[in-house]
């Protein structure tokens, strides 16, 4: 009798096993799934994306936007001053620099929204602030925030500025990207911070861009989120896209960036691409490079 009972606390101990470990397998295959059906949707989108770009028949130069001796005053402040850089085609530029450096002025002259005073910006080749309604087919716009009627849901919002676009990417894959979904029916007013960020990054991508103004794309978004967001951006580069970049995050500028502008004051303090930056600073990282900046210039 001990060793029949022995015997059937060894099988049940087996038979245990064996279910725990087909539920293991099983996990595994669905995570991996999962993750393949993920990588294959960002191909597919940044794809069609690619073939928007190429459809153009429009000759352009090998900077899809340059800013020559920008200044830019409010009066007597002055906000951006004699700033000049590049963004190629195939590329990610963030600009970096404290509350106040010029960031956001620098990109709404980009945008088309705010006027230089002095000297020169182009995107695509043309004038953003005379050229609007030609470039807002070929440009998308992520801004700090807003943008969005605070009643307004997701889905109404993805729709409506789909409707605004001749061949615009697809909803759904948008949705999937992003992780849209657990909210799409909820009030942009009632959104967390990252939820209206990943929204507005969606909307930001709804008509193929070529050319990318983020601002703080990644600002309260969770870790997941930041994934998600960083491998979309570099699929579309890989396919030819130019992307700009403005942050506060600095490791986040460090994994996705090809190079780097860090402005203060309104002034260029330094830029370059990220190995090169840290050789002139002497520094471990992009976190060293910046306070090392800020520091030989009195900031």
């Amino acid at each position: 009798m001990p060793e029949r009972g022995c015997q059937n606390v060894a099988q049940r101990a087996l038979a245990g096993c064996r279910n725990i470990t087909q539920r293991a397998l099983a996990g595994c295959r669905n995570i991996t799934q999962r993750a393949l059906a993920g990588c294959q949707l960002v191909s597919s989108f940044v794809e069609r994306a690619n073939n928007r770009m190429m459809e153009s028949n429009h000759t352009l130069n090998k900077y899809a936007a340059q800013v020559s001796n920008l200044s830019i005053a409010y009066g007597s402040k002055q906000a951006v001053r004699q700033l000049s850089f590049q963004v190629g085609f195939s590329e990610i530029v963030a600009i970096l620099g404290p509350n106040g450096a010029g960031k956001t002025s620098t990109m709404e002259s980009l945008e088309g929204y705010k006027q230089p005073t002095q000297g020169t910006v182009t995107v695509l080749d043309m004038d953003p602030a005379k050229n609007q309604v030609k470039l807002a087919a070929q440009v998308g716009v992520m801004l700090q925030q807003g943008g969005v009627y605070p009643a307004m849901n997701p889905l109404q919002a993805l729709k409506l500025f789909s409707s605004y676009y001749e061949t615009p990417a697809k909803i759904d894959d948008l949705i999937s990207l992003l992780s849209l979904d657990e909210f799409l029916k909820t009030p942009y007013r009632k959104l967390s911070g990252g939820e209206q960020k990943k929204l507005l990054l969606a909307l930001s991508l709804i008509g193929n861009p070529k050319v990318l103004f983020l601002d703080e794309p990644t600002a309260g978004v969770d870790f997941e989120g930041r994934l998600a967001i960083r491998k979309l951006l570099v699929g579309l580069k890989e396919r030819g896209a130019a992307i700009l970049l403005a942050t506060h995050e600095l490791n986040e500028a460090e994994k996705i960036a090809d190079r780097i502008i860090i402005i203060n004051h309104g002034e260029l303090i330094a830029q370059g691409d990220i190995q090169s930056i840290r050789s002139q600073y002497d520094a471990r990282d992009l976190e060293e490079v910046y306070q090392k900046s800020m520091y030989d210039r009195g900031n």
